[in-house]
């Protein structure tokens, strides 16, 4: 289930062009936004720290993501949102849809972890604000 929302927010904030810049831009954009709705209740700290475990466990599947762990054992709380970004840049040397696959699976783990910490209808609620135009979306085509 995790992994499906993965890819649905990697999706809606995709480029129409299926290269590699586009699923590395998207990547970072829904870092960005989950980034700025957690912050402010776990701190930037918090943020890094689930996102680096995310990443870790990632790595098992998608050995790919050793490049960019890097960022995160430099980040400090202060770099938290940029070091999130510079996972996602050390996959642009990939092709497109091994590093989709990759990014879907740190945001899986992510939302996974989340989802054992607060529960599934809190996680649902974060993305609800992280992403409103996607409720918005899922209520029209219901």
């Amino acid at each position: 289930m995790q992994l499906e929302a993965a890819r649905l927010l990697l999706g809606y904030e995709g480029s129409p062009a299926d290269d590699t810049a586009g699923e590395v831009a998207a990547a970072e954009r829904v870092y960005a936004r989950l980034f700025d709705c957690l912050a402010p209740i776990i701190g930037p700290a918090g943020v890094l720290a689930l996102f680096l475990r995310s990443a870790k466990l990632a790595r098992a599947d998608h050995p790919d993501l050793d490049a960019g762990l890097g960022a995160f054992r430099e980040g400090t709380s202060k770099s938290a949102l940029d070091a999130g970004a510079k996972l996602f840049r050390s996959l642009s040397s990939l092709d497109p849809s091994p590093a989709a696959a990759a990014s879907a699976s740190v945001y899986a783990k992510f939302l996974g972890l989340l989802a054992t910490l607060i529960g599934e209808r809190l996680v649902d609620q974060l993305l609800s604000k992280a992403f409103p135009e996607l409720g918005a979306a899922s209520q029209e085509s219901e």
